[in-house]
């Protein structure tokens, strides 16, 4: 369990950084709906990520809900911008929880005008067995 532990800490710190690139190249994002993994089983019951746009801010949230409670819960939210026709990061935070059924984070940021959307790596743990899945919001345009 300790090594266990230790790897996920790893992983969280690496992705954290920015080494770790957040979308797999076979999976396909949508502008307007959430997309949940291929290996998606019935441990995240529920996965989302929504943006909202201000005047100069964007209000990002995600949540994941599982049906029983799990060892480890993680998400990694990014923020995106579109950038000649290129989803591009702006930011990204993330949070792990551990013994837990659910976990969700939200954040305001201050951004110059454009388009923006959240992008979210979802994770849950239970000893060997992990499931993970991705959504993205739809896009707002900031003026």
């Amino acid at each position: 369990m300790k090594k266990i532990f230790v790897t996920l800490l790893a992983a969280a710190l690496l992705m954290a950084i920015g080494t770790v690139a957040i979308a797999d190249a076979d999976r396909q994002f949508s502008e307007d709906i959430s997309y949940f993994g291929a290996g998606l089983s019935d441990s995240i019951a529920t996965a989302y990520s929504s943006i909202s746009a201000g005047s100069s801010t964007v209000s990002l949230s995600c949540y994941t809900g599982a049906v029983e409670i799990y060892d480890v819960m993680l998400y990694e939210m990014e923020l995106q911008k579109l950038v000649n026709g290129q989803w591009s990061r702006v930011c990204i935070f993330y949070d792990t929880m551990f013994n837990t059924s659910s976990i969700s984070g939200s954040e305001i940021v201050s951004v110059t005008s454009g388009t923006y959307r959240v992008h979210t790596y979802h994770y849950i743990q239970w000893g060997l067995y992990e499931d993970d899945t991705y959504t993205t919001s739809q896009s707002v345009t900031v003026p």
